[in-house]
């Protein structure tokens, strides 16, 4: 835990005891303006739960047993509630879990669908521009695709493939017809997936974009860097 001083430098770290094998960190606000800390523990199986409060302090995190090798991780309302639920992967079982926030930082046990193999990185939604969240992951063969009902539950995955393994997800209208395109990561090949959205769910076979020899992106992230209205792709 970093504090800011609000002049981009930060406080010395301090360390708070949280997971074996943390795969990643997902932020939610609370109603009493304290937010909750959410690590998945991959060689435990656990889902870490941390509470921090405004005076910057943390509490000890109870554990909610969640699968083999839980990795990515998404927070969002995604029955409605107004309450952040939470999507897990878990590489080792080939699974996504939602847990569905039941209020006072508990979380119901989870649902789990089946995706490709060795999922990862997850983000959350809208894919057919009705409101509903939709669930993305990246797995070892390309993207799973889980479309939302709005009540906090999915449909059966429907899967993308890519010319390799995908290593992270960013989600933004590439390709200006107002519909959210997916792209990712390829590191064994040096390059990065592009799934064009259709609208209604569903996407186009994945193009690739090469990047300079040698390189390999492990994330990629999008934005409009240079002010011109147009999503543009940054990778690492």
């Amino acid at each position: 835990m970093l504090f800011g001083n609000g002049d981009g430098t930060f406080q010395i770290p301090q360390a708070y005891l949280a997971a074996g094998g943390a795969g990643s960190i997902a932020l939610m606000p609370l109603e009493d303006d304290n937010a909750a800390i959410m690590v998945p523990d991959n060689i435990t199986g656990n889902l870490i739960l941390m509470f921090a409060n405004r005076g910057g302090t943390v509490e000890m995190p109870p554990l909610q047993n969640l699968g083999k090798q839980p990795g990515g991780i998404a927070a969002a309302d995604l029955n409605g509630d107004k309450q952040a639920d939470l999507v897990v992967t878990d590489s080792r079982t080939g699974s996504v879990y939602v847990l569905l926030n039941m209020g006072q930082g508990q979380f119901d046990n989870p649902t789990t669908y089946s995706v490709g193999p060795s999922p990862g990185a997850v983000a959350v939604a809208s894919l057919r521009n009705d409101g509903k969240l939709d669930v993305v992951a990246a797995d070892s063969g390309g993207i799973d695709i889980l479309l939302g009902n709005g009540d906090g539950t999915f449909g059966a995955s429907q899967t993308y493939a890519a010319t390799g393994p995908l290593s992270s997800l960013t989600l933004a209208d590439f390709n200006s017809d107002g519909n959210r395109d997916v792209a990712s990561a390829i590191p064994n090949i040096g390059g990065v997936a592009l799934f064009a959205g259709n609208g209604n769910g569903t996407f186009q076979p994945a193009s690739n974009i090469s990047l300079p020899s040698g390189m390999i992106p492990l994330t990629v992230v999008s934005g409009d860097f240079n002010g011109d209205g147009k999503p543009d792709l940054a990778a690492a």
